[in-house]
């Protein structure tokens, strides 16, 4: 599962974008929730577990076109 990265911010109504702060009233505090998905591929875990072949990555491209190649 991929990681986020979260930002919590407490601002003034009056500090949210014009956006945000529709149907905001009063001058209490409001809690901002930011959170921003990892930009990673979920599959990069994966990336080097096969290193210990010593396969380049033209071999293994033309490894995976070759099979791709029996289906057509």
């Amino acid at each position: 599962m991929s990681e986020a990265r979260h930002i919590t911010l407490d601002l003034r109504p009056d500090e949210l974008p014009s956006e945000l702060g529709r149907g905001v009233h009063g001058k209490a505090p409001v809690h901002v929730d930011v959170a921003q998905s990892d930009p990673e591929p979920r599959f990069m875990r994966f990336r080097g577990i096969g290193a210990y072949r010593n396969t380049s990555v033209e071999e293994a491209v033309a490894r995976v076109r070759a099979l791709r190649d029996e289906w057509d």
